[in-house]
């Protein structure tokens, strides 16, 4: 996974939480992760992370992005980890 597909997934993830379900616009996710990306570069990283099953989407259906339930879990558990190695140095 690169950084940008990263960066996204870790955006959608904390927007969905922050407004309790409701998905960012590509435009939204964009300027949220501070991407320099038009809106069709920034829907080939989505539709890449769809592709792989990392996130998901309603076709025609506004703001239906939504990063996959195993995406929430790993990164939670990666800060978790990675804060408790940070103590231990």
């Amino acid at each position: 996974m690169t950084s940008e597909e990263d960066r996204i997934l870790r955006y959608v993830a904390a927007y969905l939480r922050a407004t309790g379900g409701v998905s960012p616009t590509v435009r939204e996710i964009a300027e949220g992760t501070k991407l320099r990306a038009s809106p069709s570069s920034m829907k080939k990283l989505i539709d890449g992370l769809i592709a792989r099953g990392l996130m998901t989407h309603k076709p025609r259906s506004a703001r239906s992005y939504v990063a996959a339930r195993q995406v929430y879990f790993t990164f939670e558990e990666k800060e978790k980890k990675l804060s408790a190695a940070k103590r231990m140095i």
